[in-house]
């Protein structure tokens, strides 16, 4: 998504930080883990320090697995605070992980990137 939001050029960036697709998650099971979501925090955070002058604004929307969510948050303070840290007592989903390239290579080609 980096060359559409560079070709955006936004001011501020604004981050619906959901962590209801925690794979524990009682109400939207979607195999994401904590150490994804910290990822994509720093993936963001970055993405803000290179077009915004690191304006980014995390909003906390959801997350019903309450321990998901606290680690969560916490991490996604470490990417802030630019620290390496990842907490994930968690871990990877148990189940079998969806291999994704054909998935990918199709919504580039629908998106044009």
């Amino acid at each position: 998504i980096w060359p559409r939001v560079e070709q955006f050029a936004p001011e501020l960036i604004l981050v619906s930080a959901g962590f209801d697709a925690h794979w524990q998650d009682p109400l939207a099971y979607a195999g994401l883990s904590l150490t994804g979501y910290a990822q994509i925090a720093r993936l963001l955070v970055e993405m803000a320090e290179s077009l915004t002058d690191g304006r980014i604004l995390f909003v906390l929307e959801g997350g019903y697995y309450h321990e998901a969510l606290a680690h969560g948050v916490i991490n996604t303070f470490y990417a802030l605070l630019g620290r390496d840290e990842i907490v994930d007592p968690l871990g990877a989903s148990p189940e079998n992980e969806t291999d994704i390239v054909q998935l990918l290579s199709r919504l580039r080609r629908l998106h044009l990137i």
